[in-house]
């Protein structure tokens, strides 16, 4: 994990979004252990401070409202649909068989390991979430994607911050409505199933 100052801008807002979200939803007592880097086809990952501090609090799992549910994925998650660098490659092998021309049509972005590439960190009822992979880790813009509707909009924050504007409003993408605290909880099981959850594994 990228170590950032604490008199550094980055630190200071990531750690207050990352406040704000504790002070609104009650973290695990021990949430699940996550890596923060890894290789992955040759290609060192690692995520941005902001997510990793998220992690290191909650784990992965999902913030949920009734059935809306803003879903947080990891690296090295042993349900391949909630690991970072799987539900990438399963959504750009998902997307590159329905849609052909899939960048020159309607989506201008590689998926990662390509450089530049999206990279998966989380889920919504029918959106998913990518960090856009330009530049540093921390600089990471979030690209919210509807692909049943072929739109996606790119969201120049941060995850942390995006799930904070998901959980207390406003939402800060005009494609997924906040799930407005309070009444906002988080779980650790990382899937749903119809209307029944998966038990923790």
């Amino acid at each position: 994990m990228r170590a950032i100052g604490r008199g550094s801008s980055e630190y200071v807002e990531s750690v207050s979004a990352l406040g704000r979200i504790r002070r609104l939803v009650v973290a695990p007592t021990s949430p699940r252990v996550s890596d923060f880097s890894t290789v992955v086809a040759g290609r060192s990952l690692e995520l941005p401070t902001d997510y990793a501090a998220l992690l290191t609090a909650y784990g992965p799992g999902a913030f949920r409202q009734y059935y809306a549910e803003v879903a947080v994925f990891s690296l090295g998650n042993q349900h391949p649909r909630y690991d970072i660098a799987s539900s990438t490659r399963e959504t750009a092998d998902i997307l590159n068989g329905l849609y052909d021309n899939l960048r020159d049509d309607w989506l201008p972005y590689p998926f990662w390991p390509e450089p530049g590439g999206l990279l998966q960190w989380g889920s919504a009822e029918v959106e998913t979430l990518f960090w856009l992979t330009e530049g540093v880790a921390d600089e990471w813009p979030v690209v919210v994607l509807r692909d049943t509707e072929q739109i996606y909009e790119r969201v120049d924050m941060t995850a942390t911050e995006v799930i904070l504007g998901l959980i207390a409003g406003p939402s800060p993408t005009r494609l997924k409505s906040a799930l407005t605290c309070p009444g906002v909880t988080f779980s650790m099981s990382p899937a749903r199933v119809g209307d029944l959850y998966e038990d923790e594994a």
